[in-house]
């Protein structure tokens, strides 16, 4: 019998220790996952010993990282100071997690420690299981559409097994269609059809001969965050997107709140955006438009706080 490509699960949970599986469960852990890809990556090495023929030789396997990539339509935990189950992906993204009870959960960058997670992803009746998970997120948030999150997780290699997909799976709540989300750039209520935000990670294997495979962990370097914009072109006076990219002047990337129902809000603030490439466009009914690359900066050269995530 065939798998079929629409049935499908993923859980995700944090890991108390690095690559040791903390065994997630689909009641507490489900992720509202679509555009699952699995991307391997065997490091193959090629054989060219000389010998009587020009045909080659088997690559040998220098041990296996294995990829996942998906989608996840935005969702909050429902309650306000409570953690979204995707909580683990920010974590293993770079990103600290702050929660104050009944109030609030802030995800802001980390250049202290780095933590990971398992994901297990269910493949009809195939299960993939990706141990010491770490990676790269980004946001897609457009006018008239579900905003969304997108990451880009690597982890260590785990056999694969026949394994049917679990019961009982629970997901947190969706944020709504975004609408009048009182978003600005340096107080400028800009006329935006579109935003994305990428963090950025650079996703390297920490080599090791004593490892398993090789491989030591999975590590994540020196990120560059940044961002692009899809907003309608107004005069210098009312902002000064040219003059802002000419002289490099930074602005803040204000309100910004998805959602309005308490315990599925999400507000993306950054204290820094610098436009760093203007291309003029055409927007829908030939109105004229400005194509935005930026680069989000720390508000000081000793903090990591190009972007943050609140969920209320």
């Amino acid at each position: 019998m065939p798998f079929f490509g629409d049935k499908g699960l993923l859980i995700v949970k944090k890991e108390a220790t690095y690559g040791v599986d903390p065994v997630p469960t689909a009641a507490a852990n489900a992720i509202r996952a679509t555009n699952v890809r699995i991307n391997p990556n065997p490091a193959l090495i090629q054989r060219e010993a000389l010998r009587d023929s020009l045909s080659s030789l088997a690559h040998a396997v220098g041990g296996v990282v294995m990829g996942i990539s998906f989608d996840m339509e935005l969702s909050a935990s429902g309650a306000a100071g409570t953690a979204p189950k995707h909580g683990p992906l920010h974590l293993a993204c770079r990103q600290k997690e702050t929660i104050v009870v009944s109030t609030s959960v802030t995800y802001d960058l980390n250049s202290a420690t780095q933590d990971s997670a398992t994901c297990y992803f269910y493949a009809d009746g195939i299960l993939f299981k990706f141990l010491g998970a770490r990676g790269n997120e980004k946001l897609s948030v457009t006018a008239r559409g579900l905003a969304k999150f997108s990451w880009d997780m690597v982890g260590l290699y785990s056999a694969i097994t026949d394994v049917a997909i679990p019961s009982g799976a629970a997901f947190d709540s969706v944020v709504e269609v975004p609408s009048a989300i009182a978003l600005t750039l340096g107080g400028y209520a800009a006329i935006m059809r579109s935003y994305n935000i990428d963090y950025g990670n650079v996703v390297e294997a920490h080599v090791d001969l004593n490892a398993t495979d090789g491989i030591k962990s999975i590590w994540l370097a020196r990120g560059r965050a940044k961002m692009d914009m899809e907003v309608e072109a107004v005069t210098e006076a009312s902002h000064t997107f040219w003059a802002n990219a000419k002289a490099g002047t930074e602005v803040a990337l204000g309100g910004n709140t998805l959602g309005g129902t308490a315990g599925k809000k999400l507000q993306i603030t950054a204290p820094k955006v610098q436009y760093e490439q203007i291309n003029m466009t055409e927007l829908e009914a030939k109105i004229r438009g400005y194509s935005i690359s930026a680069k989000l900066n720390p508000s000081t050269d000793l903090l990591s706080d190009e972007v943050s995530k609140i969920y209320t």
